[in-house]
């Protein structure tokens, strides 16, 4: 039977230029479905208005990216398990007037970086840029494949107060965490030990490190980069000159836009198809 709600959108600052809509569009065509998905960018100040309009307005979902993956948790009637311990949420299911949180950024980094083939092992550490919603779906991720040693650099200190009181809560002392500053000299000598780089900052937070030219990763580093356009980014290109290896960002948008499928629609989602949509728009 054919659920009512037609409409599923991605709520966010600024999403103009998403991919998703071109990917969850292209699966519901190929299998049928009378779906019909929207990037929306809504200001801080309309958010609660919206989010109030989606529930009781027809639409079967919502993807939520920057800056509201935490803001909407106290919206939500019920979270996952995983979105309640990431305290972030990118997924929303819409079902009888309630709405459901998830999490699937998680699941999309994981699968992303496990598909390359790399070796992951607990003597093995991560370096990350980035304190947001990316960074800790990230550390959980990692985590899941054994490793505990992280250093995170941000330019913004709150986020790295808020980021050590999150892990602190949530992880054994098993696991160590590190917060750093985004300065030269921090960088060089914190590099010079992680095995994994992850890129967890939007592409402006990158662009002004002033000392990103003079970067350089160990060898058989493995590098993840969040950013999925431009589709080869300077973190990816430091991952090769190093022959390490890389999970580009568009291959996490595309796990996590899978579980998001099937969350909504309960099929599994045509990963072919929304692949090859992701890549015509990326060329």
């Amino acid at each position: 039977m054919l659920l009512k709600q037609t409409k599923i959108a991605l709520f966010g600052g600024e999403v103009s230029k998403s991919l998703s809509p071109a990917m969850h569009n292209e699966a519901f065509r190929h299998l049928g479905l009378p779906f019909c998905y929207e990037a929306i960018s809504i200001s801080p100040e309309d958010f609660l208005t919206r989010f109030e309009e989606a529930k009781h307005g027809g639409y079967l979902g919502l993807n939520i990216t920057i800056p509201f993956k935490e803001k909407v948790v106290p919206l939500l009637d019920e979270l996952s398990p995983r979105a309640e311990k990431l305290e972030a949420v990118n997924t929303v299911l819409f079902k009888e007037y309630r709405s459901h949180g998830e999490n699937t950024d998680v699941d999309g980094s994981l699968e992303a970086m496990v598909q390359t083939g790399y070796a992951f092992d607990s003597k093995k550490s991560a370096f990350i840029f980035g304190a947001g919603g990316a960074a800790r779906a990230t550390i959980e991720a990692l985590a899941l494949l054994g490793i505990k040693q992280f250093v995170v650099s941000s330019r913004t200190l709150k986020r790295l107060h808020e980021l050590l009181t999150w892990f602190a809560k949530h992880y054994s002392l098993d696991y160590n965490l590190e917060v750093v500053g985004s300065d030269e000299k921090t960088w060089k000598e914190q590099l010079e030990a992680p095995e994994i780089f992850v890129n967890a900052a939007p592409l402006e937070a990158c662009q002004i490190l002033p000392f990103l030219p003079e970067i350089k990763f160990r060898k058989k580093v493995l590098v993840v980069d969040w950013i999925y356009w431009p589709k080869t980014t300077p973190w990816l290109v430091k991952g090769e000159q190093a022959k390490g290896t890389l999970v580009k960002g568009y291959k996490i948008l595309l796990y996590q836009g899978m579980k998001s499928f099937y969350r909504w629609t309960g099929l599994e989602a045509p990963e072919e198809v929304m692949e090859k949509a992701l890549l015509k728009e990326l060329e």
